[in-house]
């Protein structure tokens, strides 16, 4: 026989599944937007060497053991040129999320955007 007070589901599940819900909403909205970047600051062996806007567009060479050249268009981040071996930081593409990075491991470049609200500590491609 079964108790009256079984019910395949319960008002309490409900309240719960929806608070969740709401919770992780709220979490993604937050991820998802990520901040807007502002300004990408260009490094060399962890010296800074410029900072420029990320809304303007315009080119920055970096000299090192090797060349970097990087074109900041569209509120976007590429490398358009480099003579490194392998070519990985032009492969990374365009990005634009505040706290991307691109990265020349041989010539110990980096160029990171940065800017106001949420940073996400990671990125992977």
């Amino acid at each position: 026989m079964k108790n009256s007070d079984e019910h395949i589901i319960k008002i309490s599940d409900i309240v719960y599944t929806a608070a969740i819900l709401i919770a992780a909403l709220v979490i993604f909205a937050l991820v998802a937007g990520g901040g807007k970047g502002q300004t990408v600051v260009f490094k060399l062996d962890g010296e800074v060497l410029a900072e420029l806007p990320l809304d303007k567009d315009a080119t920055y060479e970096v000299q090192g053991a090797y060349t970097n050249v990087f074109a900041i268009e569209g509120s976007t981040l590429r490398v358009t040129e480099t003579n490194c071996p392998h070519q990985e930081c032009q492969k990374t593409g365009a990005v634009s999320a505040m706290g991307a990075s691109i990265v020349c491991a041989p010539n110990h470049v980096s160029a990171t955007i940065t800017g106001e609200g949420v940073e996400i500590d990671a990125i992977t491609g």
